[in-house]
């Protein structure tokens, strides 16, 4: 096993600094956008993204210079788990305990979607903590 930790790198542009961080437009591109077949598929596939990186020390970026940015692989199976897989977890036992309770099938639908409001507003107001755990690296 390597020393070394997994990590996602993608090539990006600097597009301003403030401060102590940069931020770095990425381009993201799906799986599909190298298969054979892309000149079927729609341009939605390929997304511009800014990035937020905290700048490495003695190293001072200028707009228009090209950097990597990297983030570790496990964390992005981490916001996969925040973003859809426990909001789903949230509906289902939510849909699950209202019907089980006796309640209307179709008002425990919308009592299980309208709990993934607070979920999202827990999950907002946490984003500071959050932004510590997912940080990306410029190198």
């Amino acid at each position: 096993m390597s020393a070394e930790k997994e990590c996602v790198i993608h090539d990006g542009i600097v597009d301003r600094v403030e401060g102590n961080k940069v931020f770095v437009n990425i381009v993201s591109m799906s799986a599909c956008v190298s298969c054979h077949a892309k000149g079927l598929c729609n341009m939605s596939e390929i997304q511009e993204k800014s990035i937020e990186a905290e700048k490495p020390k003695g190293w001072e970026p200028k707009a228009g210079e090209r950097v990597n940015i990297e983030m570790e692989e496990r964390l992005g199976a981490k916001a996969v788990l925040f973003g859809y897989f426990y909001p789903f977890l949230v509906v289902l036992i939510a849909l699950i305990a209202f019907t089980a309770s006796g309640l209307d099938e179709g008002l425990s639908g919308l009592i299980a979607l309208a709990l993934l409001v607070p979920y999202y507003i827990i999950l907002y107001l946490s984003r500071n903590k959050l932004r510590n755990n997912f940080a990306f690296r410029i190198k």
